[in-house]
């Protein structure tokens, strides 16, 4: 996922944005169809496996959950998280090209983000089985108050710019 920008930005100078999108189209089928191919050739049998599970498991009511207080919480925290969290994703390189910086170091800085994506998801797993989750989410939930002031105090300053693009890609 972080080298998409990085190539995005290479077949945008080179293509044009018209044809570097379906480029892009085909570069991602060419690389995720042999996988599909390759490693989910028994789906058949876990869509089976599934229903079996479900017709002989007992279902929870879901209507009490879905209205219960906790859940309508969470739900509104984590809308609110993740509309702050893709809208700065969506809008990074455009915010850095506005702050002055080069298409290319934004894109390069995409990648970055990429980076602490994965970090992030791995380190959140891990932390998860060994953290209590109320302190891990609280910690969670300040990242990306911590990525903005970074990117809004970074105008001009690289590596305080690079703090919040990493901080946003840990937040992904």
């Amino acid at each position: 996922t972080g080298l998409w920008p990085l190539a995005a930005t290479g077949l945008i100078e080179v293509l044009g944005w018209r044809l570097a999108f379906p480029a892009m189209a085909v570069g991602s089928a060419a690389i995720v169809l042999p996988l599909v191919l390759a490693f989910f050739r028994d789906a058949d049998e876990v869509v089976m496996r599934a229903a079996k599970v479900a017709d002989t498991s007992e279902r929870p009511r879901l209507l009490p959950i879905i209205f219960s207080r906790t859940f309508l919480c969470l739900l509104f925290a984590g809308s609110l998280f993740v509309c702050i969290t893709f809208g700065l994703t969506l809008s990074l390189v455009p915010i850095l090209t506005s702050q002055g910086y080069g298409a290319t170091f934004a894109a390069s800085a995409a990648v970055i983000a990429g980076v602490g994506v994965l970090v992030g998801r791995v380190a959140a797993g891990w932390l998860l089985d060994r953290v209590p989750t109320r302190p891990l989410a609280i910690i969670a939930f300040l990242l990306p108050l911590i990525e903005l002031v970074c990117l809004w105090q970074g105008q001009g300053s690289i590596p305080l710019t690079l703090i919040g693009i990493a901080v946003l890609g840990l937040t992904g």
